[in-house]
């Protein structure tokens, strides 16, 4: 599945947070919004409000409790005030 990402003012210090923002740029995130939609993509950047953006982005949309939509997107701006979740995607392993 993935690692969640934390609270980052909970950390410690605003030099830690930066790192670790740092360390997710160009990894592959998925994204939980409050309609129920969730967003897979390489994340780019966050900003202040917490909005975040995805390239290469593909959107998920439940249909029913069998099937999803999906739908590529490109390039996408999450709003902050939106986003429920965030997950660093790990990549899979060969076997």
């Amino acid at each position: 599945m993935g690692i969640p990402t934390k609270n980052l003012t909970t950390s410690g210090s605003i030099e830690q947070d930066k790192k670790i923002i740092q360390s997710w740029v160009n990894k592959h995130m998925r994204v939980n919004i409050s309609d129920g939609r969730v967003f897979s993509g390489r994340f780019i950047c966050v900003d202040n409000l917490k909005n975040v953006i995805l390239t290469d982005a593909v959107e998920y949309k439940k249909i029913n409790d069998e099937e999803d939509d999906k739908r590529r997107i490109g390039l996408v701006m999450l709003p902050g005030e939106h986003i429920l979740s965030t997950w660093i995607e790990q990549p899979k392993k060969l076997q």
